[in-house]
């Protein structure tokens, strides 16, 4: 069997090489091949992920347009197509709501190909949202869908959806389990008591410059009671300097940490302040608060017992101050069983290998 394994941003990388590693080590008759899209291209984002994680780096890497959506898209499916043709292979394996992740599937269901989703039946019920478009498509067209939970199954079924389902947990738990079990004894306990690990980086919170400097002001006010660690994106950077919004110096800036430097800095801060969705999951599973600066999360199970509390980055700083501090001095509790028990990868795997 040959598996076209598909890859565009920092989070697919990490969902990747569970499977990577599962195929190398003990699948002799899977032949994977590691696509990476170009979607997300950065060298401290990208090649040294794939270094940390011990897999094999892509055998195709797309140079698709970074600065424009429609032609990025064209540039991978363009590109897909033609590997497609010439590795003749059996499934399309894609992950998540990226663009990569849309133009895979769509080229697969041209070729007929069978498509397999992880983390499927995610939904954030905003249409506006390119994320969510994402998932909605590469749904309609997967053959093979992994829920992380009932609730993506019941989504499913609702939505009158007609591959194949099946609950295999969250793969992103099988990855932090993985690395946790190898840096943990080098994490003895928090910190900094008040410490908290910010990411920001959604074009709906940076690009905005009204938004991006309200969010800063809040910001900035924490880091006066606070040990802010923000390892920085290439994007926010850019955005903070072109509107000229003044950064506090108290607010710690790094470059953007690797996989297991996340996992310690969570498990050495407080609390978190993050827009990605990946990060709100990490977080839950080093039983860290998390505070999400957005509308909304597809990611409902980490809301449960205040685990995560949504800031909309449209109230005021002053509203978002009170909010955190409100939500801080409340009760919050994690269950990590709800994000399956760290085997998803494996079934994933027995699941392709019984159905292609």
């Amino acid at each position: 069997m040959k598996i076209l394994n598909i890859v565009g941003a920092r989070p697919q990388f990490i969902k990747a090489s569970v499977i990577s590693r599962i195929l190398n080590n003990s699948e002799k008759n899977v032949e994977e091949i590691l696509v990476h899209s170009g979607q997300h291209y950065d060298n401290n984002m990208s090649d040294i992920f794939f270094s940390e994680l011990n897999i094999t780096k892509p055998k195709y890497y797309i140079k698709s347009n970074k600065k424009n959506t429609d032609l990025q898209f064209g540039d991978i499916m363009s590109e897909l197509r033609k590997i497609a043709i010439d590795e003749k292979p059996d499934l399309f394996l894609v992950y998540g709501d990226t663009n990569t992740t849309l133009a895979s599937a769509l080229v697969a269901s041209k070729m007929s190909i069978k498509i397999a989703h992880v983390e499927s039946g995610l939904r954030s019920y905003r249409l506006g949202m390119d994320e969510e478009i994402n998932r909605l498509l590469t749904d309609r067209l997967s053959d093979y869908l992994f829920c992380n939970s009932l609730i993506e199954k019941k989504t499913l079924d609702k939505e009158g959806i007609i591959g194949e389902k099946f609950i295999v947990g969250d793969i992103m738990y099988d990855s932090y389990n993985f690395f946790y079990s190898k840096i943990n004894k080098n994490i003895d306990q928090i910190e900094y008591p008040n410490k908290i690990l910010l990411t920001m980086h959604r074009a709906e919170n940076v690009d905005n410059m009204n938004i991006l400097n309200n969010l800063i002001m809040f910001l900035n006010a924490l880091s006066e009671e606070f040990e802010i660690h923000f390892p920085i994106h290439p994007r926010t950077n850019q955005k903070i300097k072109y509107f000229n919004i003044n950064l506090s110096e108290k607010i710690k800036l790094f470059n953007p940490f690797s996989y297991s430097e996340m996992i310690k800095q969570l498990n050495s801060s407080s609390y978190v302040i993050t827009d990605s969705g990946g990060l709100q999951k990490e977080a839950y599973f080093s039983k860290t608060k998390c505070f999400t600066i957005r509308e909304e999360t597809e990611w409902n199970n980490t809301l449960k017992n205040n685990a995560n509390t949504i800031l909309s980055p449209k109230i005021n700083f002053t509203d978002l101050i009170e909010k955190f501090k409100n939500s801080i001095n409340s009760k919050y509790s994690f269950d990590n069983s709800l994000f399956g028990n760290g085997n998803a990868g494996k079934k994933i795997i027995e699941v392709i290998k019984s159905r292609v």
